[in-house]
């Protein structure tokens, strides 16, 4: 059975290894990146299931990375969290959750996306 891809793109290690965990513990098979160029460039030839957003990337801007995977009609399938330290931060039209609820909230926000269900 194939497992669904979800990539992670969070500057922070420590998170990163903590959603990876959670994620393959859904049944992804996760791929981390640390910033939004190397974001760019795993875009260009993968297709994700999933995308982890990180809002507060150091040097390419969440926003610079979801104009591309909107802009790919290949990525058209694709989900994307945005992952916020601060509500405020949040984009519309796009899925988000609190870093702060991460623990708990991860799971049921994938499920409430029909997400963690395909995975299993």
């Amino acid at each position: 059975m194939i497992r669904p891809y979800a990539l992670i793109i969070e500057h922070r290690p420590e998170l990163a290894r903590r959603l990876a965990h959670q994620l393959d513990a859904l049944g992804y098979q996760t791929q981390v990146v640390a910033t939004g160029h190397e974001a760019q460039a795993r875009l260009n030839f993968t297709n994700p299931d999933l995308v982890l957003l990180d809002a507060s990337l150091p040097t390419l801007p969440a926003p610079v990375v979801l104009r591309q995977i909107n802009g790919q009609p290949r990525l058209a399938h694709t989900r994307v969290v945005l992952l916020v330290e601060d509500p405020a931060l949040r984009m519309d039209g796009v899925e988000y959750l609190p870093l702060t609820a991460l623990e708990t909230d991860l799971p049921a926000r994938l499920h409430e996306l029909h997400l963690a269900d395909s995975a299993n």
